[in-house]
């Protein structure tokens, strides 16, 4: 997908909605916007389970309530990440509810107000591998708890 401009919506690019999207595989999901944009570029609502990504590619998504958004969603991943955002704005991943088994990474996410939001979120075995979180941004606020970070820089836990 692409976005030939700037702007913002309060829909999302893809938005898997509940559990009929089990099974679900995007290959490589890119969204390239001339300047900062403020949509969401994945809202995966709660209930989703069994989903995958192979690849995320962004570049100039900014949403303050995060450009990926996952609200309680079981046996899910994004397996490889390049997010780059616009001024340091923005949130690049913010989730919601639990998440359990759960996988990140490896990849770059930079120039975001913050890598990671926890808003709340209780994490059942969910992993990030290989991510710098937030690059020259603000460490998350994810706590200490079975969210393990693997090899990542720039995250404080």
């Amino acid at each position: 997908a692409y976005n030939n401009g700037p702007g913002s919506s309060t829909n999302p690019v893809i938005h898997l909605g509940n559990p009929a999207i089990s099974g679900t595989y995007i290959g490589h999901l890119q969204l390239v916007a001339s300047a900062a944009n403020a949509m969401r570029v994945l809202q995966s609502d709660s209930g989703s389970i069994s989903w995958d990504i192979g690849k995320l590619t962004t570049s100039n998504y900014v949403c303050t309530t995060g450009t990926v958004y996952v609200d309680t969603n079981t046996s899910w991943g994004i397996h490889a990440i390049r997010m780059v955002g616009n001024g340091n704005a923005g949130i690049a991943f913010r989730f919601n509810g639990t998440q359990t088994d759960s996988y990140l990474g490896p990849g770059r996410i930079e120039a975001f107000s913050k890598g990671f939001d926890n808003n709340g979120t209780t994490y059942n075995r969910m992993t990030a591998v290989g991510l710098n979180a937030n690059g020259n941004t603000t460490p998350t606020n994810i706590p200490n708890g079975s969210f393990q970070m693997l090899g990542c820089n720039g995250v404080t836990l």
